[in-house]
C-alpha cells in the first residue's frame, strides 16, 4: 500500500513539474499599442476652382449736376431726384492659387489669390413727376464683371479641419449705367443717358472652412465681403438747349460672396 502511494505521488509531481515548465516556456506577449494616426499636413502650395453666389451691398447712388441750362434745381428741388437704389446679385466662379505654411500642429498661415468672372449685375427705373413739372424716367444699373482678390490667411488645424479667416487686397472691373429721359412739352426728347467701365481697387475680408479628404483633395466654403469703392458716370444729352448741363451719378459696388471650393495640393 505504501509503494503504490509513493508511486502515485511521483507520478502527480512529475506531471505538474511538466505543466510547469511548459507555463515557464510560454512567451508573454505585451498586449498591442494603437499605432498614431499622423497629423494631416496643411502645408504646401495648391490650386483649384470654385464656384457660389454673390450679393450686393445698397448702391446708395449719389447725385450731382452743372446746371447752367437751368433744368435740374428746380425739378430736383421739388422731389424730381428718384435715382434707383440697386442690389446686385448673381452667379459667380473663377479658380485660385495658394501656399500655406505650417506654424505649429494647430495653426497654419497662408497666401491666396483667386479670379473670379461675375454674373452680379442690377438695374432698375423710377418714375416721377413733380408737382407741376414733367414726368421724368430715371434709370440706375451696376454691374460687377470680374473680380479678385490677394489675401492673407491664418487658421486654426484639427487634423483634416482647418478653419481660418483671411483678408486682403480685392480688384475688379465694375460697369454702370443710366438715364434720366424727360418728355418734353413739344415733343422733342430731352434725355440725359451715361455709363462707364473702370477697374476699381479696394479690399476683401471673411472667412473659411475646408477639409482634408486625401493627403491631396480638399473642399472648401467660404464667405468674403468684397468693397470695390464707387463708380460714377456722367448723363449728358445731345439736345441743343441743354448741352452744357450734366448729372453725375455716383454708386457704391461692394458685394458679398459665398462659395464652395475644390484644391489639389501638391
Amino acid at each position: 500500500m505504501g509503494c503504490k502511494l509513493l508511486t502515485l505521488t511521483a507520478v502527480v509531481l512529475s506531471i505538474s513539474g511538466a505543466h510547469l515548465a511548459s507555463a515557464a516556456d510560454m512567451e508573454i506577449k505585451a498586449p498591442a499599442l494603437p499605432v498614431p494616426v499622423p497629423a494631416y499636413n496643411w502645408g504646401g502650395l495648391y490650386v483649384g476652382g470654385n464656384i457660389g453666389y454673390g450679393w450686393g451691398a445698397a448702391s446708395n447712388p449719389g447725385l450731382s449736376f452743372v446746371d447752367p441750362a437751368a433744368i435740374f434745381a428746380g425739378y430736383f428741388a421739388a422731389g424730381g431726384n428718384v435715382t434707383p437704389n440697386l442690389n446686385p446679385s448673381g452667379l459667380i466662379g473663377g479658380g485660385q492659387i495658394g501656399l500655406n505654411w505650417t506654424l505649429s500642429p494647430s495653426w497654419v498661415a497662408g497666401l491666396v489669390t483667386d479670379f473670379q468672372g461675375s454674373g452680379i449685375k442690377d438695374s432698375a427705373t423710377n418714375t416721377v413727376t413733380p408737382p407741376g413739372l414733367l414726368t421724368s424716367l430715371q434709370s440706375n444699373s451696376e454691374q460687377i464683371d470680374w473680380f479678385g482678390t490677394l489675401r492673407a490667411k491664418l487658421g486654426f488645424a484639427q487634423n483634416n479641419w482647418l478653419l481660418y479667416g483671411t483678408g486682403g487686397l480685392a480688384y475688379g472691373r465694375v460697369a454702370t449705367s443710366g438715364c434720366i429721359c424727360f418728355g418734353a412739352p413739344v415733343g422733342v426728347p430731352l434725355n440725359f443717358t451715361g455709363s462707364n467701365s473702370t477697374t476699381n481697387v479696394g479690399w476683401a475680408v471673411g472667412a473659411g472652412l475646408n477639409y482634408g479628404l486625401t493627403s491631396n483633395w480638399i473642399v472648401g466654403v467660404e464667405y468674403l465681403y468684397v468693397d470695390l469703392g464707387n463708380v460714377s458716370y456722367v448723363e449728358t444729352t445731345t439736345n441743343p438747349g441743354a448741352l452744357a448741363s450734366s448729372v453725375t451719378i455716383n454708386n457704391h459696388a461692394a458685394v458679398q460672396i459665398a462659395r464652395v471650393s475644390l484644391d489639389y495640393k501638391f
